[in-house]
């Protein structure tokens, strides 16, 4: 089992890397330092999973903390996170391998490769639009929410995710004009991963969106061909940012590659 979970993480990681095959290695400094401060994270009571690969192997993969304190239940390499928007990164790179593999186009309306998604000026969306968000598709984050300001479609349960959004948000009136302006957007990934659908083997997220403290930080270093995922189920983790240098995740950097 711990096999095949890694096995899965490599590949994601050989995915989003291929094409950056001649890279930079980490040197043994950099492994050295990236080490000791996941030893000081594991020692300060962090709780969560640190992965960093290159295009070669994973250079440092290790599990903290516990899954369920009150259980004493321990977070292991076995566990699966929700990745949340970091999937978007994933999905981005499965569409543009069927680009470079000639089954879609960029410039191409996405009603091609998916005929039912039609109306209200959809025929004219295409891929690169979706890649960019500014397909002009209704945002599903202002759809209808619960008490607590959380739209109700992220809790979807009683089907697949992605279907429940296409029925519920993704599939009413335009609010934009497609390419007319950038609209962070969840419908236009759905319709994304849709589409690379047609030519893989995929399956639905049937578990509620909810993330319950979840963070997840993805790195791409293409320059260096390396990866860094960090996954903590605590929200008060300070990951920061790395524009300002500073928190978790600069610091893991700053091992990581400086």
């Amino acid at each position: 089992m711990h096999r095949l979970a890694l096995s899965r993480r490599l590949v994601l990681v050989a995915l989003i890397f291929s094409v950056w095959s001649a890279a930079p290695r980490t040197t043994l400094a950099q492994s050295s330092a990236l080490s000791a401060f996941v030893d000081s994270l594991e020692r300060a009571g962090f709780s969560g999973t640190v992965l960093v690969a290159d295009t070669q192997r994973t250079r440092l993969v290790r599990a903290m903390g516990f899954a369920d304190r009150q259980r004493g239940r321990r977070i292991t390499l076995d566990d699966r996170w929700r990745w949340a928007s970091v999937s978007k990164q994933v999905t981005a790179a499965l569409v543009l391998h069927e680009v470079d593999a000639g089954r879609l186009a960029l410039d191409t309306p996405v009603v091609r490769y998916l005929p039912t998604f039609t109306g209200s000026g959809r025929e004219r969306i295409t891929v690169r639009q979706l890649l960019q968000h500014s397909s002009g598709l209704p945002n599903m984050d202002q759809g209808p929410t619960d008490s607590d300001g959380v739209p109700r479609v992220y809790r979807e349960t009683k089907a697949p995710v992605g279907d429940a959004a296409f029925a519920r948000v993704c599939d009413g009136p335009l609010a934009a004009a497609p390419g007319e302006r950038f609209d962070y957007n969840n419908c236009d990934y759905l319709v994304l991963g849709a589409a690379a659908r047609v030519y893989r083997t995929g399956g639905h997220c049937r578990a509620p969106w909810s993330l319950q403290g979840v963070q997840v930080r993805n790195v791409l270093l293409p320059e260096r061909g390396l990866a860094v995922i960090i996954f903590a189920n605590r929200a008060d983790v300070e990951f920061g940012e790395v524009w300002q240098q500073t928190g978790l995740m600069f610091d893991a950097l700053s091992r990581a590659v400086c």
